[in-house]
């Protein structure tokens, strides 16, 4: 009941910015949305990866003194020897799709986010610390699937953002994960503790 309750809750919050939230109603529907997220993810780039499979695939075959292609049971693997960018995934293909994942993971997550952090006396603001990393990893990888050649110091640029990205991911979480603010704060009643009900009018009152 309670993955039930956080859901309900949350859905029906999505735009109320204000108050805190306690990780037991935070965390099962933050965990839905992430879920979803990477399902989502994953179907957007499947048919891209298919495809650049099935382009290897007649490399190969069309090239054995390029490729070579192993199969035993269950296992199938094709080594491909040089550079041939034209047969790697198309990566801008799948950034519209993936950008629009995104932003319905932002949506669906940013006022819940906020009040989280609200409970542990944060400003919801630092929930934006990972995304202009996300997008400046994005763009660059497409950028290098765009040149069809190796550019050692794009390459080196976008794994030390990848890694500041990580961090970045890894602060948030710890943010989320952490204990509540005791009591009251500038955000509002501590949501752990029940309002201590006002003392009923005296008859006659």
């Amino acid at each position: 009941m309670q993955i039930v309750e956080s859901i309900s809750f949350n859905l029906r919050n999505l735009l109320n910015f204000r108050g805190r939230e306690p990780r037991g109603r935070f965390w099962p529907y933050a965990g839905l949305v992430i879920a979803l997220t990477v399902v989502a993810a994953y179907k957007v780039m499947q048919p891209e990866f298919t495809a650049s499979f099935a382009r290897m695939q007649a490399f190969a075959l069309a090239h054995p003194d390029q490729a070579t292609i192993k199969s035993s049971g269950s296992s199938y693997s094709i080594s491909i020897s040089g550079f041939h960018p034209e047969l790697m995934p198309d990566i801008g293909a799948m950034l519209p799709g993936l950008g629009l994942v995104a932003v319905a993971a932002i949506v669906l997550l940013a006022a819940s986010l906020t009040r989280r952090l609200h409970d542990r006396g944060r400003t919801g603001w630092w929930g934006l610390l990972p995304l202009p990393f996300l997008a400046a990893g994005l763009l660059m990888i497409a950028r290098i699937f765009e040149l069809q050649t190796f550019d050692p110091v794009l390459f080196a640029v976008l794994m030390v953002n990848n890694l500041i990205y990580l961090g970045a991911d890894l602060f948030l979480v710890a943010q989320l994960a952490g204990e509540r603010q005791v009591g009251d704060n500038r955000y509002g009643p501590d949501p752990a503790i029940p309002p201590v009900p006002l003392p009923p009018n005296p008859p006659g009152a």
